[in-house]
């Protein structure tokens, strides 16, 4: 806590990392950079880098911060907190990597009947990847049969949704154009040409840019 006294932070500082230094060193990777970053600063017994990340962290600061690219092969993702590529702190890149944690964000909006199909809206993006022009990510959406496991795939129209963006809690990118329209006739749903049985469809969709590519259901409204 940064308003303890000094003498109190240097001895809660002490039991937390006689015990960080029974954790083995890849447990880190399965936690969230934030978390990470405060227990190397621990380990290292940087306290001062301590402190002012965590007051970084109760000012809000982190859904602010920026996310680049980068790595040996420029397919890791590393976030902008404090002290990164500090020359004098040198902190290794991996302990900002938040690859991981750029998961698909997908929500079903509508759903409604136009002129004999069915037309289905929603949005959809990775969590810190820019989407403010069309062409920045690529959206493929597909409806797929639970049991049998047949697809059947949509054709998209992207739609402009500013709202998704001024309701993501952020401003560092943008989801303006994270919307998506696709419309499908019910015949392409048929067990058979004529033939119809009840079953349940998954509509799944993927976002694809900037070297990645995540996958998945969409949820409900």
């Amino acid at each position: 806590n940064p308003r303890l006294p000094q003498i109190e932070c240097e001895t809660l500082a002490e039991l937390a990392l006689r015990y960080l230094r029974t954790v083995d060193y890849s447990v880190y990777r399965e936690v969230s950079a934030g978390r990470r970053l405060h227990c190397y600063l621990l380990g290292k017994g940087m306290l001062p880098e301590l402190l002012e990340a965590l007051r970084y962290w109760r000012r809000g600061d982190p859904t602010e911060a920026t996310a680049i690219k980068g790595g040996h092969d420029q397919s890791r993702w590393y976030i902008c907190y404090p002290f990164f590529r500090d020359p004098v702190r040198a902190i290794p890149d991996d302990i900002y990597d938040i690859t991981d944690e750029m998961t698909l964000n997908a929500r079903l909006d509508a759903v409604t009947w136009r002129a004999g199909r069915l037309r289905i809206e929603g949005h959809a993006y990775i969590r810190r990847l820019n989407f403010g022009n069309p062409g920045d990510c690529r959206l493929r959406v597909k409806l797929r049969n639970r049991k049998t496991r047949r697809t059947v795939r949509l054709r998209v129209r992207p739609v402009h949704r500013p709202d998704v963006t001024a309701s993501s809690g952020q401003s560092t990118v943008s989801y303006d154009w994270s919307g998506f329209a696709v419309e499908v006739s019910p015949r392409r749903l048929a067990t058979a040409p004529g033939l119809w049985r009840m079953t349940n469809w998954e509509l799944r969709i993927e976002v694809a840019g900037q070297g990645l590519r995540k996958e998945g259901p969409v949820g409900s409204v």
